[in-house]
């Protein structure tokens, strides 16, 4: 019986999605507008307030507040807000200078708004991002083989050789006192609790022969592995032939997997990686280019320039995963699973533009590049300045610090994809269920036929009404005490702008229509609607960064030739709001571009003054780490560790809450 049960609590994730409407709007080339003369140039007077404390770094100085470093550890790092002034050197915590939020933080800002209610692409996405999640489900022990111009898996069994018998030594591997490598031929002795015995490098009676595989060093780690190749009734070695069609990607996954690894998983002291990749992979980085060739082609790449890969994949102790005729290896059995697919197979009808006759809105207006392909913006955003001058200090906040900032996981797909039927478990590559045998579980998963996987859309984060830097969850003044505190080694110290400052900036836009010029001043106000606001800079999940934008007026060029002489006139457009755009949903799809379901989620996540009051990252009851609520979500009802379901994922934007789960004291029913 799971251990969680559901809580009476609950919380509201920090960002949420804006849907995507099946494929973004096409328009026509921009530079026949411009030849008949249907254009607009000017610019736009702006209010910008912030609603809460915002952040933007002065990345000129890491360590702007010292004593946070002399306290937190030589890693830690310290920033005071943006301004025009280089601060190297310096130490900031009596110090301060005029604030400035760039045109590039408004600009970016804006068009992430713009592409969500014009049904535009997706222009700032990593295409060629590489997909993974970890997996709870142990994959199968297996040996890759190159024999006849195919890869092969020699299936295996795996026997488990105590850990105490093990010490590694500058990178090399004593078992008992005796010097072995990674993959080394071994004999051994195996009890009826499948524990080796005895092993040696020299066969001795009733011996087993094997292979020998050291994985990652963990202290909590109790066994290292022999690997044993399977045979039939006929002492046949077992083995499966991989794909043709797509054994170089499996190959090119496994690289992937094994360099996730080396590079930037499990640094720590107690927890250091695979020892033997760093001499098999040296400095190679990533092969996926590789994939464009043909079978031999790509094998005889591997043999010729990539010798050191090739021989390690040669005979390398893996463990493998089938789903719908696809192989997901990785060297460990309850690792993770790198996808087949990448994100750009996955936003079909959202690809960045990469055509400048064919553009979306949005890249229309700002501006796009693609390769050799580029199109300028016909947007300029100037920078942001206080509109009242006043003490320096009273522009700014206390300098605190903030709390762990998560990067986007993508491998969160209960919140980063739709689920599919009801799915006990879905990802980038498949979904499914387990099969359940007389109301059981059993260790049996079932691929969905014709699976194919949905991102939940546009990502945004929901505002939150915080008065103070300090308001902010676990935020605490810099640190006074006189000794290290190792917990903010991590975390970085900065110095907010405070609730309710006022900035002016323009927006200048060149060659644009009115219908352009409508949308556009329609997303920078969001209607001009009181009770919506946007999100800038950092510590948007904690509550930082709302901002409220009012547009005072619109200037527009006119030019014009009156007595041989060219006269430059300009006149006010859109002085009265009745005069802009007035878009609801039920005109949205005319007006923006966008259905009724964008629309309304996108004033939903934007509404600062409905904004949802428990907003948290994921935790349970009593257990502050996130990474617990991720765990409790697969096991808390019929679930086992070996066939994980995943039981909330990511509830609908007008009813956002999730529940908490708790360590159960008492006997609970859970339905499936």
């Amino acid at each position: 019986m799971s251990k969680y049960g559901y809580g009476r609590e609950t919380f509201v994730n920090p960002y949420h999605f804006v849907s995507l409407d099946g494929g973004y709007n096409r328009e026509r080339n921009y530079k026949k507008i411009k030849q008949n003369g249907q254009t607009l140039t000017g610019w736009i007077e702006c209010e910008l307030e912030t609603l809460t404390p915002i952040f933007i770094p002065n990345s000129s100085n890491d360590n702007a507040f010292k004593k946070f470093k002399e306290l937190a550890g030589d890693e830690a790092k310290s920033y005071d807000f943006f301004s025009y002034e280089d601060i190297k050197n310096q130490d900031r915590i009596d110090k301060y200078s005029l604030p400035i939020i760039p045109g590039s933080e408004i600009k970016g800002m804006i068009r992430s708004a713009f592409e969500a209610v014009t049904n535009s692409c997706l222009s700032t996405i990593e295409e060629e991002k590489v997909l993974y999640k970890r997996v709870q489900h142990p994959a199968k022990p297996g040996r890759l083989v190159y024999e006849g111009e195919n890869w092969k898996i020699k299936e295996c069994s795996r026997f488990r050789l105590p850990k105490t018998w093990v010490k590694i030594v500058n990178n090399k591997i004593y078992i008992n006192g005796q010097e072995y490598k990674e993959n080394n031929k071994v004999y051994v002795k195996i009890n009826y609790r499948f524990k080796v015995q005895k092993i040696s490098k020299a066969r001795f009676e009733k011996a087993k022969e094997g292979f020998l595989h050291i994985g990652e060093y963990n202290d909590n780690k109790n066994y290292e592995s022999v690997f044993v190749l399977k045979k039939d009734k006929n002492g046949k070695e077992i083995e499966v032939v991989l794909p043709r069609k797509n054994f170089k990607k499996m190959l090119i996954n496994l690289i992937g997997n094994i360099l996730l690894y080396r590079q930037k998983i499990n640094k720590t002291e107690k927890h250091n990686r695979y020892r033997h990749f760093d001499e098999t992979f040296g400095k190679i980085q990533d092969i996926s280019h590789l994939e464009n060739l043909d079978v031999i082609e790509f094998n005889n790449k591997l043999r010729q320039k990539y010798n050191s890969v090739f021989n390690y994949l040669n005979g390398a102790l893996i463990y493998y995963t089938e789903r719908n005729g696809k192989y997901y290896l990785s060297p460990a059995a309850i690792g993770r699973e790198v996808f087949y697919n990448k994100l750009q197979d996955v936003i079909k009808g959202y690809e960045p533009c990469d055509d400048i006759k064919n553009l979306c809105p949005a890249c229309a207006l700002f501006g796009m590049v693609k390769g050799k392909e580029a199109v300028a913006s016909r947007v300029r955003f100037t920078d942001a300045f206080p509109e009242k001058r006043q003490n320096l200090p009273d522009y700014y906040d206390d300098v605190v610090i903030l709390p762990e900032l998560a990067s986007p996981k993508l491998s969160a797909t209960e919140f980063y994809l739709k689920r599919e039927d009801n799915a006990d478990l879905w990802n980038y590559d498949y979904a499914g269920k387990w099969k359940i045998k007389n109301g059981k579980i059993i260790s049996r998963f079932i691929p969905f036929d014709n699976y194919q996987p949905e991102i939940m859309g546009r990502k945004f984060y929901w505002h939150q009404k915080i008065e103070k830097a300090l308001d902010i969850q676990y935020a605490v003044k810099l640190i006074e005490e006189n000794e290290k505190k190792e917990e903010y080694s991590r975390r970085v110290a900065v110095r907010p702008l405070k609730k309710g400052i006022k900035f002016s900036f323009r927006v200048y836009f060149n060659d644009i229509t009115e219908d352009e010029l409508r949308k556009l001043i329609w997303v920078l106000e969001i209607g001009g609607s009181k009770d919506h606001a946007h999100k800038i800079g950092m510590g948007k999940p904690i509550g930082l960064g709302s901002v409220q934008i009012s547009v005072k007026g619109a200037k527009i060029r006119r030019i014009m030739l009156k007595d041989n002489t060219i006269e430059y006139k300009f006149e006010n457009k859109f002085e009265n709001f009745e005069d802009r755009l007035n878009v609801n949903e039920q005109n949205c799809q005319n007006t923006l571009g966008c259905s009724q379901k964008v629309f309304k989620e996108f004033m939903i996540i934007t509404n600062f003054e409905n904004a949802p009051q428990n907003i948290s990252y994921p935790k349970n009851e009593n257990q502050e780490k996130n990474y617990y609520w991720f765990m409790a979500n697969r096991q808390v009802g019929k679930a086992t560790g070996p066939c994980p379901i995943i039981y909330q994922s990511l509830p609908s934007v007008d009813r956002p809450e999730l529940k908490k789960y708790k360590i159960k004291t008492f006997k609970s029913v859970f339905s499936h």
